[in-house]
């Protein structure tokens, strides 16, 4: 006997033998129809290699020329409830068998044979169904008709060849598309309790449980066989989550509890032989259930959303396409069901199929380099996963309308429950706490700050936050200790924050703890999270991050000096190295520095790079001094210079391990910058409102300052530059948020040189329309903003750095 498969045939044979002598005529268990005696002569076994990417399928053709198809589970582990080749069985076989009355009208499904369910056999259940004999095709382009009809005559000599024969295979692929789709409408129609399908599968009183379910099924098994992080993906995951972007339909055809195929689509289908477009058989039954129509519907049209390369069509000649929409497959469909309502938000079900689809893909992908794949395709599936995810993730920013979107023009839109909620107890808090504090900080800057000490005020305050849940706003979204929010909604608090300098470390959300937080929080062993990030974020200790050198040009961060040296033993790190302009250092409660130095000179420039965590009270930490700022030392946190002599830490405080500095600084600054350039953006908001009350009320030459042309000319060119500048950090937060860090570096770089070359420019203005007051701290509190303004063009990196990267 000649063989392709993958398991030994002998028992397989010798099984199939025992059962037809056993039969004798009359139906055994596990046999839909009378064993057919051929299958104790079986010539050839021989695996289907372009198809059946999950549960592997085999031809057996008979002595007598009778072809049947065996399936059966893939080999090895698999996952819980995956590949139940009984399913398939039973629910080809109840369809294949019903009727209305003594009527038979059976839907189109092989005849099943015989089920399996003794593992000895061939090491996995398997069931043997009848050989439908008729044409498949991978994909809506249908490749090989045009030759099928070629061949049966139909391009013939007298009509205009070209033409006439691009009009029929148009027709024709038209006509098949809508036998599919009255196929599926007939599947939908079938009363399932009534063919013994009763518990095939579970059903509650909303059948948007389905949806639910699935998400949570189809979530579950992506992790499992998740081999790296695609953003799409988890950015779906989130969005299919949440249970209110589900539609419920008005109509109760839309809105049912339905046999669902679950993988509906032009490869699962066997059309009868040419020139017939009718339907011969449905295969491929393993994600069958009970469950919502439209899920089925939608699965079925994903041809019209992918492109060529993911089973999309091929749009290269219009002339020989489908020219059916997606609006007439729903619509036909509809009157086929007997629907009389419209099909509301379409788009999710598409998204949901997509993500299925990535679900699926991923698992046989996984398999495949597990070596349990059935399919020799199964690998280069894997490639298609992240550009799947990536149009799902399209879809929703173009239709969903409480996402910002980005389709020709961008709306940045919060939610509203944001919106209404934490944001405006944040400008609440500001106004009733902070801004009625200002003058108290002032008085105690100068008994307690110019000492070095902790202002009473920002403790009182940080209680107060605390309290009401403005605490550790700035983490992101997937944090188990932050709020929740995305950058996007964060830039909006971050701006509030920003209008009073200081308010920042009220809500515990001030850099560079924030920063370090984050690192913390993202690369941390359980242990350093214990002993260094839980104390940050309740607010118990500061820290700082230690970078620049006063050596070399540390905007180029390949010329970092400081080297962390491995002891002999690999127990420990010893750090040597002088940095400055550390901001925080200088702070009574910084209790570590993240360090940043060089532990393989040799290494590749962007590898040499090592973060380590270094207590400040060890010996070798020496904070010589405090750098000023345009004449301001910023106590009590100060921007220190800070040497590092011998000094020995743990080898468990490496961050993230070695020569990963470079890729956690870039991780670090990201969001960071973002944060930098909000608050930025509100004092020079504040500084222009300030500005505008003194031009209103102030009288030179006989009218309010506000009337004068010149005046007024500044304050609009200002609100103008403002406002783009805002926009620009709003599309950089939403672009992160979609998009990531990587993809959007040089977004930030642009916000990083214009919001504070803007913020100069506008408070400059600020300072003339003010007069003399404007340069009093005391009188306008213009000269901090503009300091703070001009320092950011230097701090994270000057702005000629970032013109390179733009």
């Amino acid at each position: 006997m000649n063989q392709t498969s993958r398991f030994p045939p002998a028992k397989l044979l010798s099984y199939l033998d025992a059962v037809v002598k056993k039969e004798q005529g009359s139906a055994v268990e596990g046999c839909s129809a009378k064993m057919p005696q051929c299958l104790a002569d079986i010539r050839l076994i021989e695996q289907f290699t372009s198809r059946g990417q999950s549960n592997p399928s085999y031809l057996m053709k008979c002595g007598n020329g009778a072809k049947f198809v065996l399936r059966k589970k893939p080999a090895g582990k698999l996952l819980k409830g995956a590949h139940q080749v009984q399913r398939e069985y039973v629910i080809m076989k109840q369809l294949g068998s019903q009727s209305v009355g003594s009527i038979p009208v059976p839907f189109p499904v092989p005849k099943m044979i015989h089920c399996c369910e003794d593992e000895n056999v061939i090491g996995t259940d398997f069931f043997i169904m009848e050989f439908v004999e008729g044409r498949i095709y991978d994909n809506m382009n249908m490749e090989g008709l045009e030759k099928q009809q070629i061949e049966q005559g139909d391009h013939k000599k007298g009509h205009h060849p070209v033409n006439s024969h691009q009009h029929t295979l148009s027709h024709t692929k038209n006509r098949m598309l809508q036998e599919m789709v009255h196929t599926l409408a007939h599947l939908h129609s079938i009363d399932y309790t009534k063919i013994g399908l009763s518990s095939y599968g579970r059903t509650t009183q909303d059948p948007n449980d389905y949806f639910r379910r699935q998400i949570h099924v189809w979530t579950r098994q992506y992790r499992h066989a998740e081999t790296h992080t695609i953003d799409a993906v988890n950015k779906l995951i989130d969005w299919l989550g949440n249970g209110e972007n589900i539609p419920t339909q008005n109509d109760p055809k839309f809105n049912r509890h339905t046999i669902v195929h679950g993988d509906y689509k032009v490869d699962n289908i066997c059309f009868e032989k040419f020139p017939s477009t009718k339907v011969a058989a449905v295969l491929d039954w393993e994600l069958s259930t009970i469950g919502h129509p439209m899920a089925d519907l939608a699965y079925f049209c994903l041809f019209y959303h992918l492109p060529a390369s993911m089973g999309g069509m091929d749009h290269s000649d219009r002339s020989q396409q489908l020219t059916t929409t997606q609006n007439q497959v729903i619509d036909m469909y509809s009157k086929a069901v007997g629907a009389r309502n419209p099909v509301k938000s379409f788009y999710f079900y598409v998204v949901f199929s997509i993500f299925r689809l990535v679900g699926i893909v991923q698992g046989v992908y996984k398999r495949s380099l597990q070596g349990n794949a059935s399919s020799s395709r199964a690998r280069a599936l894997g490639r298609l996963v992240e550009p799947m995810a990536e149009v799902a993730w399209q879809m929703v920013m173009d239709n969903d309308e409480h996402l910002p979107m980005n389709s020709g023009g961008v709306s940045f839109r919060n939610s509203l429950s944001f919106e209404n909620g934490l944001k405006k107890k944040l400008i609440r808090f500001m106004r009733e706490h902070v801004y009625p504090a200002e003058s108290i900080y002032a008085k105690q800057m100068e008994e307690y700050g110019r000492a070095w000490k902790e202002l009473p005020i920002i403790e009182e305050l940080k209680s107060k936050a605390k309290a009401v849940g403005l605490w550790n706003l700035f983490l992101p979204r997937d944090s188990p200790h932050g709020a929740g929010l995305s950058n996007l909604e964060y830039m909006s608090l971050a701006e509030e924050m920003g209008k009073v300098l200081w308010s920042a470390q009220v809500f515990n959300c001030n850099a560079p703890d924030s920063g370090n937080m984050e690192l913390l929080e993202m690369f941390g062993s359980e242990e350093q999270k214990e002993k260094y990030l839980n104390p940050l974020l309740s607010g118990e200790v500061r820290s700082c991050f230690s970078m620049t050198e006063p050596a070399v040009a540390s905007s180029d961060a390949r010329n970092i000096e400081c080297r962390i040296e491995k002891s002999g033993d690999g127990s420990s790190y010893v750090v040597n190295g002088r940095k400055w302009y550390i901001t925080g250092a200088g702070h009574p409660q910084c209790a570590f520095s993240i360090v940043m130095g060089k532990t393989d000179p040799n290494a590749d420039a962007y590898r040499q790079q090592t973060m380590i965590i270094v207590p400040m009270d060890n010996p070798g930490v020496k904070v010589e001094r405090a750098m000023d700022v345009f004449g301001h030392y910023d106590e009590p946190f100060g921007h220190c210079v800070v040497s590092f002599t011998n000094v020995r830490v743990p080898a468990k405080n490496i961050l993230g391990g070695e020569g990963r500095g470079f890729e956690l600084a870039q991780k670090r600054l990201g969001p960071g910058r973002i944060h930098h350039c909000a608050r930025c953006i509100g004092f020079t908001q504040r500084a222009l409102d300030r500005t505008c009350e003194r031009a209103q009320k102030r009288v030179a030459f006989g009218s309010t300052l506000s009337k004068n042309p010149l005046i007024a000319s500044y304050i609009a060119q200002s609100e103008i530059e403002l406002e783009q500048a805002r926009l620009l950090v709003t599309k950089c937060a939403h672009d992160i948020d979609l998009y990531g860090n990587k993809k959007c570096r040089s977004l930030i770089a642009q916000i990083k040189i214009a919001v504070p070359q803007m913020s100069c420019r506008v408070i400059d203005r600020c300072m003339q329309i003010f007069g003399a007051a404007g340069l009093s701290r005391q009188a306008s509190g213009l000269p901090d903003w503009y300091v703070a303004a001009r320092s950011l063009r230097v701090a994270d990196g000057p702005d000629e750095v970032h013109m390179h990267t733009v």
